[in-house]
């Protein structure tokens, strides 16, 4: 049976304004293996392009940073610990990320890919997250108190993803099926982050002071459908620029985002058109309150039918899992220093489709 782990959980901050068929993995060359357990395949549907949705700074502490660095990217880093929880999700593997096994029955990709990082960002403050889920959907909410029961030691890191797979059926049994058919990953993030509102869009006015609040409801998806700049953090400094005409004096209205609590967590999804961009390492969110830096925790991978996934810990380690190859163990690939944002956007012939930003 699984065990989690617990830590305490790191302050947010506020920055001040001055199938194609499953091959035999082979890790590169340098990277570590964790201890596993079993093998199979999976399919998945080709990323539907209809959903749209409307969509801190800690400094990191990285174990070694050359010195030629950009300072920037020191500073896009973010660190909570310097050693992983005191428990896991499972007891055997203490220095890496958990990994779900792929369902051959019930082929299940899409979840292990997404549950799996979800999973790595629950342990480091489960009270804190089962929270923050809870704030996001129903179906957050689910998979958190899966991940509490796993923790007690009353049912497997399968069993709570199923759980919510099950739920998720029920709901929509055409979007989330059994078997081998597709489960599309944007319908996946539509249902787990956008089930509730986590703040409003508001309108301030430079000239006359007036201030409005937009009825349209803020969730943690942002949805990128198009690609019209190079990176992520280009397109939300795009929508976060918008601006619309006040409507005592007519004069350009700026906007910011008013939370309902200090944003802690948001996903990126990713259509056909737009997976070419690069993966910001930090996301930057304009507040009422000022700006709020959240730092990568993991990035989702498709292509030939299955998906697979990157976790990145709070100290910057790159950690590869795949349900059907690397099963239960997550295979270390570096450290996020040694990437390009360039180079996030893929990993070997499969392109990002989603990813993961936290505190």
């Amino acid at each position: 049976m699984s065990v989690l782990k617990i830590q305490t959980d790191t302050p947010w901050q506020l920055i001040e304004k001055s199938k194609e068929k499953a091959t035999k993995y082979t890790p590169a060359s340098g990277t570590v293996a964790i201890e596993n357990i079993k093998s199979n395949k999976r399919k998945a549907d080709e990323i539907s392009s209809d959903v749209k949705t409307d969509k801190i700074s800690s400094n990191v502490k990285a174990d070694k940073i050359s010195s030629n660095v950009k300072a920037e990217e020191k500073n896009s880093v973010t660190v909570t610990s310097n050693k992983r929880p005191n428990i896991n999700l499972d007891i055997q593997n203490q220095d890496a990320p958990i990994g779900l096994i792929w369902d051959s029955d019930d082929h299940s990709c899409a979840y292990d890919a997404l549950f799996t990082i979800l999973g790595d960002i629950w342990v480091y403050n489960p009270t804190t997250w089962t929270r923050e889920f809870g704030l996001m959907s129903s179906f957050a909410n689910k998979l958190c108190l899966g991940f509490q029961q796993v923790s007690s030691k009353k049912k497997d890191f399968e069993d709570a993803r199923n759980t919510v797979r099950n739920i998720l059926r029920i709901k929509d049994p055409v979007a989330f099926p059994y078997g081998t058919s597709g489960v599309d990953m944007s319908e996946l993030f539509v249902y787990m982050f956008t089930g509730k509102s986590t703040g409003r869009f508001k309108y301030n006015c430079t000239e006359c002071g007036t201030a409005s609040t937009s009825p349209t409801k803020v969730t943690t998806l942002f949805t990128i459908t198009q690609k019209r700049y190079d990176s992520i953090q280009e397109h939300i400094d795009a929508v976060n620029n918008k601006t619309k005409k006040c409507t005592h004096c007519n004069n350009n209205t700026s906007r910011t985002y008013n939370y309902n609590s200090p944003p802690r967590f948001r996903v990126i999804g990713f259509t056909p058109n737009s997976q070419d961009i690069e993966v910001s390492k930090t996301i930057t969110l304009k507040t009422d309150a000022g700006p709020v830096i959240l730092p990568i925790r993991g990035a989702i991978y498709f292509s030939g039918n299955h998906f697979v996934s990157r976790i990145v810990s709070p100290t910057g380690e790159v950690w590869y899992h795949d349900g059907i190859e690397t099963k239960r163990q997550c295979i270390r690939e570096g450290h996020l220093i040694d990437f390009s944002e360039n180079s996030l956007k893929h990993h070997g012939s499969k392109g990002c489709v989603g990813v993961v930003y936290s505190v």
